[in-house]
């Protein structure tokens, strides 16, 4: 059985954001389990993300939502 993998609020924004706190290994990692549709979020980390973006008007909405679907869209159940 293959495990899934639950993101972490902050590594799930450094992936978002391509930014290079996460080493590439990791980054490859977490790519395939996307396309194994083997990633999650937790819902307080959607709530967490959901407040940041309340907060500050400059954070970067169309790339949240986008991995979000995209890390959402691939579950399989």
């Amino acid at each position: 059985m293959t495990k899934r993998l639950i993101l972490d609020t902050h590594v799930w924004l450094w992936f978002v954001n391509g930014d290079e706190t996460l080493k590439k290994t990791v980054r490859d990692n977490i790519n395939s389990k996307l396309a194994e549709g083997k990633v999650g979020i937790s819902a307080i980390s959607v709530w967490e993300v959901g407040m940041l973006v309340k907060k500050r008007t400059d954070y970067p909405r169309c790339s949240l939502f986008r991995v979000g679907r995209r890390i959402v869209g691939s579950y399989r159940y």
